[in-house]
């Protein structure tokens, strides 16, 4: 009887566990109309753990997508920075038994530059330049197309960490960390982040 009168008390104490109907509500927006003749700034931030690799073919396939877009502007293509970075980065997870990050030089932040003969295409720099000059000709700093370039570049393999952490990569990256990525930013240009990963930090 004891027992009974014990569990009894037990189901009167649960909680009501139903599930309730929540409607998001938008708290506010805001709304930045950036000229089409602007200068941007394009920062890839690609996952480079080991889910992504087929992800990454398939971005680099439809990057000439995205040129022929900037290209169909009423000014034509802007004048461009585009750089790329992996997800990989040094935020201790090596406490928790983690071999994370690789003893990849081209970690934390720090622009992707594919090496010699990696692809037909790579630009002479750590982040691709194609600025327009004051007699109309490109300004680049490579050889080819932007989309072949751009895709030698996206390539950047599936071998980094499992502990992704795009987010710091990103702020790595802009910080002033890597002598490499300076100049990246130009003073009056628009800065665009791109994210292609499967996880977030």
């Amino acid at each position: 009887m004891r027992s009974f009168a014990l569990a009894a008390l037990l189901l009167a104490g649960c909680p009501d566990r139903t599930l309730s109907i929540v409607t998001p509500t938008q708290g506010g927006a805001v709304i930045k109309k950036i000229p089409v003749s602007a200068d941007i700034d394009i920062l890839f931030v690609i996952d480079n753990s080991a889910s992504t690799s087929d992800k990454q073919t398939l971005f680099a396939q439809n990057f000439p997508k995205f040129v022929q877009a900037l290209d169909a502007f009423p000014t034509g293509r802007p004048n461009l920075h585009v750089g790329v970075i992996d997800s990989t980065v040094d935020i201790g997870t090596s406490k928790f038994g983690s071999s994370c990050p690789s003893p990849d030089p081209d970690d934390d932040g720090k622009f992707q530059k594919p090496g010699p003969g990696s692809c037909a295409a790579t630009p002479d720099g750590y982040f691709i330049t194609d600025v327009k000059t004051a007699d109309g000709t490109r300004q680049v700093n490579y050889a080819g197309t932007l989309e072949d370039t751009f895709s030698c570049v996206a390539q950047i393999g599936d071998t980094g960490c499992g502990f992704e952490a795009p987010l710091e990569a990103m702020k790595r990256s802009l910080d002033g960390s890597h002598a490499e990525n300076s100049g990246f930013v130009r003073d009056g240009a628009y800065l665009a982040v791109i994210f292609l990963t499967d996880e977030d930090d």
